[in-house]
């Protein structure tokens, strides 16, 4: 098995390839075909702090049908092995740069949420040529102001006073947008119950990860690919105003605010989040170079 851990969805596939073993070998009571080959640029969606791979299962299935889609657990996370202490986010953008290269993908479409964009942000400045375009989700190029800074302090004082899935369960659901909480109940139990599982060392090791990293905008506005913002109205983890004064140092984006949603738009705008990942991907394939899914060779 390849770490970090994957899930995957291409054309052709018939169901998700949750296998990430060597293509055309099998594991106990399932069957994996061979991995079609597909020309076109990869689109890999990168979840957020104390997510995995699950966040995005409902975008597979829909987004698989024209694009390669991956979606890996980060390191630490999920069924992924952890990083040595003391590691930034810089660590973890070089594991997944390895991780790509290691499935012979030379560049790929990076779309992470939250602490999956801070992710992306790291791989395109440390490893400009894997990327072909970039979304930040509920995200930032920022880097934390102070009084984020003691926040995330009081999250690894909470965690180790009273343990993370006392945590989780306080944590995710403010994530929300309260008008949307009640009919989100399940999707919301959802991801605390997956929050719960996330290791304590890797709860405090991406909290201080996040909060010693730098300011990226300036990676951004040298980037010359296509850039994709998606901002939620009442994110109270990455406020609306701080997305706007980014945008103004941009030359060209694509940004999207949704009404009535605050952190997790995946969830609380499912259908909208999809036409703008679609749309986002279809700008990226019609860029010289970059061609659409071909049927297996």
């Amino acid at each position: 098995m390849t770490d970090p851990y994957y899930v995957e969805m291409a054309p052709e596939a018939a169901a998700p390839l949750t296998d990430t073993s060597v293509p055309g070998t099998s594991v106990p009571g399932m069957e994996v075909p061979p991995r079609p080959s597909h020309d076109g640029i990869p689109l890999v969606l990168l979840h957020g702090f104390c997510e995995t791979h699950q966040v995005w299962a409902h975008y597979l299935s829909p987004l698989g049908k024209k694009y390669r889609v991956l979606c890996p657990d980060l390191p630490g996370f999920g069924k992924s092995s952890s990083l040595p202490a003391g590691f930034s986010l810089s660590d973890v953008a070089d594991r997944l740069a390895g991780w790509l290269e290691q499935l012979g993908i030379g560049k790929a479409v990076l779309v992470g949420h939250s602490l999956g964009g801070y992710v992306a942000l790291a791989m395109l400045e440390r490893h400009p040529s894997l990327v072909a375009g970039i979304g930040l989700f509920n995200s930032t190029a920022y880097a934390d102001s102070a009084e984020k800074k003691r926040s995330r302090t009081h999250v690894i004082d909470f965690v180790e006073k009273h343990g993370v899935e006392t945590f989780a369960t306080s944590f995710v659901p403010q994530l929300f947008h309260p008008t949307n909480r009640p009919y989100l109940q399940g999707r919301i139990q959802q991801v605390v119950a997956d929050a719960a599982t996330t290791p304590e060392y890797t709860l405090i090791g991406y909290t201080r990860a996040m909060q010693q990293r730098p300011n990226r905008l300036r990676v951004l506005e040298a980037f010359s690919g296509p850039i994709l913002y998606v901002i939620g109205e009442h994110d109270s983890a990455v406020p609306l105003e701080d997305s706007k004064q980014q945008l103004l140092q941009l030359a060209d984006y694509q940004a999207y605010i949704l009404e009535e949603t605050g952190h997790m738009g995946m969830f609380e705008q499912e259908e909208r989040c999809l036409e703008i990942l679609e749309e986002f991907m279809q700008k990226v394939v019609q860029l010289p170079g970059n061609s659409m899914p071909t049927s297996p060779r």
